[in-house]
């Protein structure tokens, strides 16, 4: 096996594991890292593989980790709810923050959503910042009686896609929305659209689409290993698949490449916007300052004085617009930024307004409905 695996020689998973433990300096990463070479370069029928090959694809991942590259990107996807997501250094890597930000927008939709998915995830506490108890609110349905989901700056679609899947399936009438500045983004969110669609095929009665396999490995939205059999083994209920497939992305600015026809008609908006002010930015752990796109995570500073808070302050100003009666907005924040996010969607017209907290008990998440 080449460095810094090892000399060439018969593939040992074993021995493997624990070269790169050693070099890594971490088990879970050295199984994650091969699990990833076997699945890309598997057994056939039997057959041994060319060691050779595998030992060199490892030996570049693990130089590319050694060098402070995000093991999602290294890898190339990651788990997020009930979906694996394609990604690239065109898009963030995912939260668990995020992934409760799905949970609170399935909410609003009157959706339970996937339980047991993450165990980064439970059941949060509402409360507002002053202790107050949140106030109940109502999704709106649209002037044509349809569901409608709009996700700002989607990236890799991981809010949009899940949506998709989980609400989906029991709400027949629903469409989503993707929207992003970034064309390279919109296209790792379409490319992981796709993969979905052909997992789906793998399971799903009828051809959907083309099951996955190594001839498809390049793909930026391919599933891996363990994860495309958990993926494969529980397939995606037909009405998911509807929504996967009408999922509609739009290219530019928040609402801006909207059509028309959807204002005052959409019934949730969810973004997750760049809210690290620059002040903050450098000192950003280096893992994340050098290798995720500056643009998905820096924001100016907002009329309040507030650093960071330029791009939420045009959500929040906008949506209302956009919205039905009883729709609802749902943002990620930053802490520090909730009481001055409280303050706007109330002066822009929102009849209630609160917060949701995150596992550390912190207020993560703007709600307010219309």
């Amino acid at each position: 096996m080449s460095s810094p695996t090892g000399e060439a020689g018969p593939w040992s998973r074993h021995d493997v594991v624990a070269r790169v433990t050693a070099v890594l300096g971490s088990a879970q990463e050295a199984r994650w890292l091969v699990d990833h070479v076997e699945a890309a370069i598997p057994s056939a029928g039997g057959a041994t593989v060319d060691s050779r090959v595998r030992c060199d694809l490892l030996a570049a991942l693990v130089a590319r980790r050694q060098a402070g590259e995000p093991l999602q990107y290294v890898l190339g996807h990651w788990s997020f709810r009930s979906i694996e997501l394609g990604l690239d250094r065109r898009v963030l890597i995912p939260r668990p923050e995020t992934e409760q930000v799905v949970e609170v927008a399935l909410r609003a939709l009157g959706v339970l959503g996937v339980s047991g998915v993450s165990g980064s995830l439970r059941r949060v506490g509402l409360a507002e910042p002053s202790g107050q108890a949140p106030p109940t609110g109502a999704s709106g349905t649209g002037r044509q009686g349809r569901t409608v989901a709009v996700d700002l700056g989607t990236g890799s679609g991981a809010i949009a896609l899940s949506i998709a899947v989980e609400a989906g399936s029991e709400l027949s009438d629903l469409t989503v929305w993707a929207t992003d500045l970034s064309a390279g983004a919109l296209g790792v969110a379409r490319a992981n659209r796709e993969a979905l669609i052909d997992a789906a095929g793998a399971t799903l009665p009828g051809s959907i689409g083309e099951a996955p396999g190594p001839g498809r490995a390049a793909h930026p939205g391919a599933l891996w290993g363990r994860d495309q059999e958990r993926q494969r083994g529980e397939p995606f209920s037909p009405g998911a698949v509807r929504a996967l497939r009408s999922l509609q992305f739009a290219h530019g600015s928040w609402f801006d490449p909207l059509p028309a026809s959807l204002r005052g008609a959409v019934t949730l908006v969810v973004a997750n916007p760049p809210y690290v002010s620059r002040t903050d930015y450098p000192r950003l752990d280096p893992g994340v300052r050098e290798w995720e796109p500056e643009l998905a995570l820096v924001a100016g500073t907002g009329t309040g004085g507030v650093g960071g808070t330029a791009e939420i302050e045009t959500v929040v100003r906008q949506a209302p617009t956009w919205l039905a009666p009883g729709g609802t907005l749902v943002v990620e924040i930053d802490p520090v930024q909730a009481y001055g996010a409280i303050d706007l969607a109330r002066r822009v017209g929102f009849s209630a307004v609160r917060t949701e907290r995150d596992l550390a008990g912190r207020n993560r998440m703007l709600v307010a409905v219309r």
